[in-house]
């Protein structure tokens, strides 16, 4: 299977990999204050915004996985973005998952459809014992989401400079 080619589709959801023409896109979604309020970091320039999205390609083409970009149908442009990178966390690889919806697709449900096509390809598709997310303190939005979905609370981490909460899931895998 090329997971660099794969496009995950659920209702009017379709999940596609990012790729370099969605830059001004991308930085348009950086540039919002409300976007970026739970990221670490906050908002990013052009220039930031530019070489973030180098390291997300750089991970589709390293990995196979990365993130999706989130497209609803009958909308003009994406609804944010999702996905799967790894991550090194007390000097082991993990996988991460996360998300940033735009503030218009704000309270739709896109977070928990998004969330469980992506998490049904980990346990069908992946063989990652376990996902972990880092959600900001003040995040109980992200908190209440994920936690849906089998996510629970692990400790209190230092993530990109930032104090985060770290979020572990153990994935289930179908038996063989």
């Amino acid at each position: 299977m090329n997971l660099q080619k794969l496009t995950l589709k659920s209702g009017d959801i379709s999940l596609r990999p990012l790729v370099r023409s969605d830059a001004a896109w991308l930085a348009a979604l950086y540039g919002v204050d409300s976007n970026m309020a739970m990221i670490p970091g906050g908002v990013r320039n052009a220039q930031e915004s530019a070489r973030h999205l180098d390291l997300l390609l750089a991970h589709w083409k390293r990995h196979g996985i990365g993130m999706w970009v989130i497209d609803i149908d009958r909308c003009t442009q994406p609804a944010g973005y999702a996905g799967l990178r790894y991550v090194e966390l007390d000097g082991i690889n993990q996988l991460e998952f996360g998300l940033i919806i735009d503030k218009p697709f704000w309270g739709k449900g896109i977070g928990s459809k998004v969330s469980n096509l992506i998490l049904d390809f980990v346990d069908s598709s992946l063989t990652e014992n376990k996902t972990i997310a880092f959600i900001q303190p003040e995040n109980t939005a992200s908190q209440h989401l994920l936690g849906k979905f089998g996510f629970l609370y692990s400790r209190d981490v230092e993530h990109r400079g930032a104090k985060s909460q770290l979020w572990l899931r153990y994935n289930i895998h179908p038996q063989q």
